[in-house]
């Protein structure tokens, strides 16, 4: 009798028990990528477990990440001025990121001029001799020399340009685009992170000597300085060309820090400027011929 129930005992086969679904690593995955894109959503299920924590660090899932939500969150701005800048963090606890997380290199040897793409570029002090291209997330910095083409200039500046550009850029990558002017003419060169190289220099005749130390605005392939005359300085990325544009009515009498050159609604090179306590918003549309003239679209009276 015991043989008989050891020999069907044997014979009986259990299956085993069918997997939680969180122990699949594909389904993990989509699960974790609906999660909202702000770190502090992430940092938590990275503190489950070792698994997790490595599939949200994966480069892959990153990248799926960026893609699935498209619009990363803003955790804050930088505060720029000439002698210093500050990282404002927005937002409410616990969503609020520390500032002390975002805190700029030694501002004793570097300037902020821009952010863009989760990037901060700024030029060391003084002078314009080297560029840092700083990414706060990661914490890895890039230099990028100009000893020469910033040594012998007096009016210039630049931007750095991250992945969403459209130039059809490796994930990762980033680009620096540097201008300055001088006797009636602009020039500018792009450094590419892929290849590590300022590439040819490009020149035009401007109106202006001097473009100012303004950011610039980023409008499809295209960046747009402002003159210190009120014009404004237009370098095309894809046709490696520059261009002058007209400022909307009555901009150039205005003080220049008055007025802020921005992406306007529907891709389009936007303008904001106060005026008498007034904040008027432009953009500039093309009509039906396919000239492009500014257009008042919004005025914010006090």
């Amino acid at each position: 009798m015991g043989s008989m129930i050891s020999r069907l005992r044997r014979r009986v086969h259990v299956p085993p028990p069918p997997p939680l679904p969180l122990d699949d690593d594909d389904l993990l995955s989509e699960t974790l990528l609906r999660l909202p894109p702000h770190p502090t959503c992430l940092l938590r299920p990275s503190l489950v477990c070792t698994r997790w924590r490595i599939l949200l660090r994966d480069p892959g899932f990153l990248h799926r990440s960026r893609a699935f939500h498209r619009t990363p969150p803003v955790l804050g701005l930088f505060r720029i001025s000439q002698r210093s800048g500050c990282f404002v963090p927005v937002g409410e606890a616990p969503d609020r990121v520390p500032a002390a997380g975002f805190a700029l290199p030694d501002a004793t040897s570097w300037v902020l001029l821009s952010c863009r793409h989760g990037r901060a570029l700024l030029r060391s002090r003084p002078g314009w001799l080297q560029l840092l291209v700083w990414d706060p997330i990661t914490g890895h910095r890039h230099c990028v020399r100009l000893s020469r083409l910033g040594s012998h200039v007096k009016a210039c500046n630049a931007t750095v340009l991250g992945d969403p550009v459209g130039l059809g850029r490796r994930e990762g990558s980033f680009l620096v685009a540097f201008v300055f002017t001088g006797n009636g003419r602009a020039s500018a060169c792009v450094y590419p992170s892929e290849t590590s190289a300022w590439c040819r220099l490009i020149t035009a005749e401007t109106p202006c000597d001097d473009v100012c130390d303004k950011p610039s605005a980023l409008v499809r392939d295209a960046v747009y300085w402002l003159l210190d005359e009120g014009g404004i300085l237009e370098l095309h990325l894809g046709k490696e060309s520059f261009a002058s544009v007209e400022p909307p009515p009555y901009a150039q009498s205005l003080y220049l820090w008055n007025i802020q050159l921005m992406e306007a609604e529907a891709g389009v090179l936007g303008l904001a400027d106060v005026k008498q306590y007034s904040l008027h918003l432009w953009a500039r549309e093309a009509d039906r011929d396919g000239n492009a003239n500014w257009v008042l679209r919004t005025a914010i009276e006090p």
